[in-house]
């Protein structure tokens, strides 16, 4: 094929591309323009919370908290305390290392990996013991939460609660009610006795 003919069938070819998007691209705005206008006929009560200050700010993740830290408080700060000497020793082998003839550098990396493989284990059986319990604790919560939300909903006629920690990105100040949501929770944990089933 001659090139000045192929370039203008690919010349042509764009340029329906072009003028295809184009006409896309209005039709698309055209049909936003009428959904905007159109809004208000469909208006709806839509208010915002955020969250994840919500939970954590909560009575019910305070005491989880709580509950927690009298449990697993003190193996907990055990095994930090034993990470943190363990990394201190790491640090010091590979200081060392370089100057350690090769046997002796062997032998002392086998201890360590040792010492290492221990203390994963130790971190591996403390997390299979904490999350259940930890488990249990967020389940109840989210369910206070999903109660306290249609309790809000349904009391303020709000049609639309939504997140704003992730899934909305801008909401007015006005719309955001979420020290409400959280008297709510706080007010269900108080009616539920305030402790966990």
């Amino acid at each position: 094929m001659n090139e000045g003919v192929h370039n203008i069938i690919t010349f042509t070819t764009l340029g329906s591309c072009i003028s295809m998007r184009s006409i896309l691209l209005k039709i698309s705005l055209s049909l936003a323009l009428i959904f905007l206008l159109s809004v208000p006929a469909f208006a709806t009560t839509v208010k915002v919370f955020n969250l994840a200050y919500v939970t954590q700010s909560s009575d019910p993740t305070k005491a989880m908290t709580s509950l927690i830290q009298r449990q697993f408080g003190a193996e907990s700060e055990s095994l930090k305390k034993e990470e943190e000497a363990l990394q201190k020793k790491v640090e010091a082998f590979q200081k060392q290392a370089a100057a350690l003839s090769e046997k002796v550098r062997n032998e002392r990396g086998q201890a360590l990996d040792k010492e290492v493989r221990a203390f994963q284990q130790k971190s591996v059986t403390f997390a299979n013991k904490l999350g259940p319990v930890q488990q249990k604790y967020q389940t109840q919560i989210i369910e206070i939460v999903k109660k306290a939300a249609e309790n809000y909903a349904k009391a303020k006629k709000i049609e639309i609660l939504l997140d704003t920690s992730s899934s909305v990105a801008y909401a007015a100040p006005a719309s955001d009610v979420s020290k409400d949501m959280l008297a709510e929770i706080n007010k269900l944990w108080k009616q539920q006795g305030s402790k966990f089933k």
